[in-house]
């Protein structure tokens, strides 16, 4: 029996003696994709032009100005072949809902500092800000800010909850938040340890989340690869939170497949080897019971 997304998996897999089948991925295709995609396998494309699902819509960021218009992000429609000028920042990571209603980016700003005060040539931007675009409203709605560049996003496969993460500036540590635009409410899952090498996804079913959890990183050791880190599951709004591994093995990133019955992780074999780690990809199983 694999790991499963459907209404039964939270029954089947919290229990206190969950164990996992850790099986290597090799020369398949994941593997395959895996080496097509690089880092964008585990996290959204940074391209400059996205559609939406029913491609009834394209964002674009654009960094040249064509027949005179503005630079930034434009959203065209396909239907009516109008174009609107959202904001002429300059923006990442763009993503739309699964029903095309909303268009999540990143915006980078700059932000006064005075360390950088007496410096001649300063910055073009050193903050982020993630946003909503609702193209039925036409409004822009500004869901968090940092300072620094950290922010990473995905939007449910069902329903229009929005999973974020950022460096909150007063806990020095991530946060992992669930932003529920249909109830609006917000649920903050987890914190995490600064530790740039993790990641979340989401269930296809769009009722929880997996994601990696750094819990111990000695940076003189490594500045990056934490010396452990667990998978989690979890509701999208915070309850149930299980561990799924255990391992002497550091967990970085974490994919739910499409069919809902397998997660893909990405470990580092030796954690505390120094800078020259073994990576390796592991499908996750439940052992089958005798």
């Amino acid at each position: 029996m694999y790991l499963s997304a459907q209404s039964n998996f939270l029954t089947g897999i919290r229990t206190e003696g969950l164990m996992l089948d850790r099986t290597d991925v090799i020369n398949n295709e994941i593997q395959k994709e895996i080496e097509k995609k690089g880092i964008d396998y585990w996290f959204l494309s940074t391209d400059d032009i996205i559609y939406s699902v029913d491609r009834s819509f394209v964002a674009e960021e654009r960094k040249k100005k064509t027949r005179g218009k503005p630079l930034g992000l434009w959203v065209l429609d396909t239907k009516s072949n109008i174009e609107t000028h959202i904001t002429s920042n300059i923006i990442s990571s763009m993503e739309w809902s699964v029903d095309n209603k909303y268009l999540a980016y990143v915006q980078y700003e700059f932000t006064p500092d005075p360390k950088i005060a007496n410096i001649s040539r300063k910055p073009v931007f050193n903050s982020e800000r993630l946003c909503i675009y609702s193209y039925q409203s036409g409004k822009v709605d500004s869901v968090v800010f940092m300072k620094g560049f950290a922010i990473k996003h995905k939007w449910s496969p069902v329903g229009n909850r929005l999973a974020y993460s950022y460096v909150d500036n007063e806990s020095k540590r991530y946060a992992l938040v669930v932003l529920d635009l249909e109830a609006d409410e917000s649920f903050l899952i987890d914190n995490i340890i600064l530790c740039d090498l993790w990641n979340f996804d989401w269930a296809p079913t769009g009722e929880m989340l997996v994601y990696t959890k750094p819990l111990e990183i000695d940076r003189l050791v490594n500045e990056e690869v934490p010396l452990k880190s667990e998978i989690y599951i979890v509701d999208y709004d915070g309850s149930n939170k299980t561990q799924l591994t255990k391992s002497s093995e550091a967990e970085l990133f974490v994919k739910w497949l499409p069919d809902g019955m397998n997660i893909v992780t990405e470990v580092v074999r030796d954690p505390a080897s120094g800078y020259a780690p073994t990576h390796r990809i592991i499908l996750l199983q439940r052992k089958e019971e005798k």
